[in-house]
C-alpha cells in the first residue's frame, strides 16, 4: 500500500479529487457514485419503518371505525352464552388464586375469534369486590359450536369474600372481517 493519496474524477467538472470524498472540493457537485449506497443504508430501514406504520394504523384504525365491522358482536348480541361454569380456589407461587372453569356455546352463524370473557365477584352482600378478564386470542368458536374457558386472577380477599360470581361475553371478532 503506498503513501499516495489516492484520488478519482470529479463527475461534474472533471477535476481530480480525494476518492473518499462525497463533494467536489472544486465545484461542491455530491458525487452520487459513491454517496448513493451510503445513503440507502440509512433510508432504506427509515422507509421500511415508515410503511410498517402505515399498514399498521390502517389495520387499527379499520378494526376501531365505526361500521367496520358491520356483523359485529352487537349484532348477535346474547349468542354466545356461558353454559356452564364453576369457581374455584387455588394457590400459586404468587399467592392466592379464583379461577372460573367453563363452557360457551355459540347460538349464531358466525365464527368469533378473540372472544373476550368476564367474570365479576361479589361478596355476601351483593357487591362487586374483584373482576377478571381474558380473551381467547388463539381459539375460534364455529358456528353452534362449543368452547372451554378458564379464568385466573389473584385472589386478593380471603376465600370468604368470594361468595358468587357472573360470567359474560362481551366482545369477539367476526373471522370473516376484511383485514
Amino acid at each position: 500500500m503506498s503513501n499516495e493519496q489516492q484520488t478519482k474524477t470529479c463527475s461534474e467538472c472533471c477535476e481530480p479529487m480525494n476518492a473518499r470524498a462525497h463533494v467536489c472540493p472544486h465545484c461542491g457537485r455530491l458525487q452520487w457514485r459513491n454517496a448513493w449506497p451510503r445513503m440507502m443504508i440509512g433510508f432504506v430501514p427509515v422507509l421500511a419503518i415508515c410503511v410498517a406504520a402505515m399498514v399498521w394504523s390502517q389495520r387499527i384504525a379499520h378494526r376501531f371505525e365505526s361500521g367496520a365491522n358491520p356483523q359485529g358482536l352487537e349484532t348477535y348480541a346474547g349468542q354466545i352464552k356461558v353454559t356452564d361454569s364453576r369457581m374455584e380456589f387455588g394457590q400459586s407461587p404468587e399467592g392466592p388464586v379464583v379461577l372460573v372453569v367453563g363452557m360457551m356455546k355459540n347460538d349464531s352463524d358466525i365464527p368469533w375469534e378473540d372472544v373476550a370473557v368476564v367474570a365479576q365477584f361479589y361478596d355476601p352482600q351483593g357487591r362487586r369486590i374483584d373482576v377478571s378478564y381474558d380473551r381467547q386470542y388463539l381459539a375460534c368458536i364455529l358456528p353452534h359450536g362449543e368452547m372451554a374457558f378458564k379464568l385466573r386472577a389473584h385472589a386478593d380477599l380471603p376465600r370468604e369474600s368470594y361468595a358468587r360470581y357472573e360470567v359474560s361475553v362481551p366482545f369477539a371478532e367476526d373471522t370473516r372481517r376484511a383485514p
